[in-house]
């Protein structure tokens, strides 16, 4: 099977899922990396503009969110950039983090990604789209 074969049952696939579920497009989170690239150009091809890219910064690196609208603006992919600086900073707040412990370096990257997982289901709610990610067979193996 060749690339564009490979491509075309991969649209097809993520058209089939979404349509199954009753829901009329995609949000995808875009970072600026590799998988969520390709995800959502899949995405984009499967559904044109019934789809939301979400950028959403949360200390994150400028030349990361300028990877994902050169992607974005490559393939005419909608989006909306959503920082998520201050509520992470909330958070941090009131959960009991210490400072020293590397256990809470951890949960504090793990909570960077549960804010972006809220963040996509509730626009996919709002939509009533499907969120579609980019989770990885390495990001499997390590947790």
């Amino acid at each position: 099977m060749d690339i564009e074969q490979l491509t075309d049952k991969l649209v097809l696939w993520i058209r089939d899922k979404v349509l199954a579920a009753g829901l009329k497009g995609v949000v995808v989170g875009i970072s600026g990396g590799l998988d969520s690239s390709v995800v959502a150009v899949l995405c984009h091809r499967a559904f044109g503009q019934s789809m939301l890219g979400l950028l959403m910064p949360c200390y994150s690196s400028q030349r990361d969110e300028q990877h994902a609208l050169a992607v974005a603006n490559k393939f005419s992919i909608p989006t909306k950039t959503i920082v998520l600086d201050a509520i992470y900073d909330t958070l941090l707040k009131v959960l009991p983090v210490d400072k020293a412990s590397a256990t809470s370096q951890v949960a504090k990257g793990n909570l960077k990604a549960r804010l972006r997982m809220l963040t996509l289901y509730f626009y996919a709610n709002q939509l009533k789209y499907l969120v579609v990610g980019s989770g990885n067979r390495s990001e499997l193996a390590v947790g």
